[in-house]
């Protein structure tokens, strides 16, 4: 299974905080513009640094089509981003997501194995690496990307960027998420803030993936990659826990939402 994750994860996380501190600015017009202008300029480095990566490699890399900035004005990279119903649906959408990149037919029967596309042996591992801190090609080419382009070329960024320094120097930002700490822990859910538990279900809805060793054929030589599985029970159980917690997660969040409305408010105003 070929997931650009990877390559966008870096991305979504930075312009995250940035894109969530402006939802009610008036100004998101002008932010989504600079979001995108911004967001394009990484993928387009990131994307050539990782062909020519893979290809001193020995692997031939497709740059795949670009996928626009999220807006500014949607929800989904604030803390109030889902509501509980999508919660109970969805989760957070890790589990959802490893299981929408297999075959649809057997995913979508809870068959126990899905098969994947099979790519050169070695290429996973040269792509995304094997979870040290230097990575593969894709986290290799997002780092330098980020370090060759200056969010100072994009005005609308900077200040977004201010107004993010703004909020998390602000007492009440930790004040907030302690309190959303406190009310996770009273129903069983220990972690520091909400993107703390996403990412987990994130990292552990990666792992679900099993690689099967690659197949030699004697009679002619050739090499075929095993194919790439996931164990149906353990997905599912994986996702009902990821359900409950998102839902824990919404919850406790909003009592907080006039809290969070007006540390914004105030870090609008500098």
């Amino acid at each position: 299974m070929r997931r650009r994750l990877a390559l966008r994860l870096a991305a979504v996380t930075a312009m995250g905080l940035i894109l969530a501190a402006c939802a009610d600015s008036g100004e998101d017009a002008d932010l989504d513009d600079a979001a995108d202008a911004y967001s394009r300029a990484i993928w387009s480095l990131t994307e050539k640094y990782t062909q020519e990566c893979m290809a001193s490699l020995g692997f031939e890399y497709q740059v795949g089509a670009y996928e626009p900035a999220a807006s500014a004005t949607a929800a989904s990279l604030s803390p109030y981003g889902f509501t509980v119903e999508e919660a109970e649906a969805h989760g957070f959408g890790a589990v959802d997501g490893v299981l929408s990149g297999l075959d649809s037919e057997v995913a979508a029967s809870g068959d126990a194995e899905a098969s994947g596309d099979g790519t050169p042996e070695g290429y996973d591992l040269a792509l995304y690496g094997d979870g040290s801190r230097d990575g593969g090609c894709a986290v290799q080419a997002t780092g330098r990307a980020y370090s060759e382009i200056d969010p100072e070329d994009y005005p609308a960024i900077r200040d977004r960027m201010a107004v993010v320094e703004a909020m998390l120097a602000d007492p009440r930002y930790s004040a907030f998420w302690e309190s959303w700490s406190s009310c996770a822990a009273e129903q069983g859910l220990e972690a520091a803030d909400a993107s703390e538990v996403e990412s987990d279900f994130q990292d552990r809805a990666a792992k679900l993936e099993i690689i099967e060793p690659p197949i030699f054929d004697e009679a002619t030589g050739e090499v075929t990659e095993g194919a790439s599985t996931v164990r149906a029970d353990v997905a599912h159980a994986l996702r009902q826990e990821e359900i409950a917690a998102a839902v824990v997660t919404v919850q406790c969040l909003e009592p907080l939402r006039e809290q969070w409305e007006q540390i914004i408010t105030d870090a609008e105003k500098g």
